[in-house]
């Protein structure tokens, strides 16, 4: 069984009030590089339907790493910086996504501030990419009551009184990466559920000006001949 570890209490005062109820954080990613892949259907702009206001997510694949460059906009002009891998489990894709460390943390977007602490790493199951972009979140309320119920499941860690009892406020997961692929493989139907989905569609084609029409001007009136 998975010793359970207590959190130190610094880290756990500094990210709790945004981390609680929103996601399961990640100590170490799904996927590394080489095992990323390349879909060019998720890359481009998309807008995210549920927001508050207007976010816009760019997602563009840097080759030479097998990564993605994530920039997500809000209408205030706020914008955060993430990393991801995409990679898949059993013929399902996933993507881990984790704060660029070069991007500041003031001044985020709020529909993308819980991903951005970048010692966190922020697992989604890619359930579609056309005509819509849909992504699940680990469930922040399933998928504690999984590791409860079984805490020899998964490595993890618990930020509160350190001993997963109900008053624990968040679950840590810090399995290495192929321990986390083997716990998502073995037990993604119990900490996916539809409640914590993020969904996204593509920009309206940008509008053609219309040209404006040019009067008709009446032909001349041939002169009578004399």
């Amino acid at each position: 069984m998975n010793p359970i570890h207590r959190l130190g209490f610094a880290l756990a005062a500094g990210l709790a009030a945004v981390l609680a109820g929103c996601i399961v954080p990640c100590l170490q990613p799904l996927f590394t590089g080489k095992e990323g892949i390349a879909d060019p259907t998720l890359t481009g702009s998309w807008i995210q339907k549920k927001g508050k206001g207007e976010t816009i997510w760019s997602i563009v694949h840097n080759a030479p790493t097998n990564t993605y460059e994530i920039t997500v906009l809000d209408n205030k002009g706020r914008k955060a910086a993430l990393n991801g891998i995409l990679g898949e489990i059993d013929g399902e894709r996933y993507i881990c996504v984790q704060s660029d460390p070069r991007s500041s943390l003031k001044n985020l977007p709020e529909d993308a501030a819980w991903f951005n602490w970048p010692i966190y790493s922020v697992i989604l199951r890619v359930e579609s990419t056309s005509p819509d972009l849909k992504l699940t979140l680990l469930d922040p309320e399933a998928c504690p009551k999984y590791v409860r119920a079984h805490p020899e499941s998964v490595a993890h860690a618990w930020m509160g009184d350190g001993n997963g009892s109900e008053n624990d406020d968040i679950l840590v997961l810090s399995a290495r990466p192929a321990e986390l692929r083997e716990f998502i493989r073995r037990h993604a139907n119990d900490v996916f559920t539809d409640k914590n989905v993020l969904e996204f569609t593509r920009p309206a084609p940008a509008s053609v000006p219309s040209v404006p029409s040019v009067p008709s001007v009446p032909a001349p009136t041939p002169a009578a001949a004399p």
